[in-house]
C-alpha cells in the first residue's frame, strides 16, 4: 500500500486546561471540513500537557460542545472512554 492510497486521518486533540473557545472550535471545525471532504476519518484525542490546570469535565464539556456543533469524529473519545483516558493521560505527564 502507498502514502496515497492510505486513507486520511485528521485529528483534533486539545489539551482539556479550559473551556472550547473560539480557537479550539475554529482548529476542530476545519480539520473536521478538511477530512470529511477527502472521505477521511477524523479523531478526536485528549493532549493532556499540563496535567495541574486539565480536568475531565472540560475534556467532557468540549466533547459534548463540539457534537452539539455537528462535529462528529469516528475514532477517539467518547463517554467513559473520555474519563478512561484523561486519566491514564495525567497518570503519563506525572510520570514524566
Amino acid at each position: 500500500m502507498t502514502k496515497s492510497d492510505r486513507p486520511v486521518r485528521g485529528r483534533f486533540a486539545p489539551s482539556p486546561s479550559g473551556q472550547l473557545h473560539l480557537g479550539n472550535l475554529l482548529s476542530s471545525l476545519l480539520a473536521w471540513l478538511d477530512v470529511r471532504s477527502l472521505g477521511g476519518v477524523m479523531l478526536f484525542r485528549l493532549e493532556d500537557l499540563d496535567p495541574d490546570r486539565s480536568d475531565m469535565a472540560f475534556a467532557d464539556q468540549m466533547a459534548r460542545e463540539l457534537n452539539w456543533l455537528g462535529l462528529y469524529w469516528d475514532e477517539g473519545c467518547d463517554g467513559v472512554a473520555v474519563e478512561v483516558l484523561f486519566h491514564l493521560a495525567v497518570e503519563i505527564a506525572r510520570a514524566h
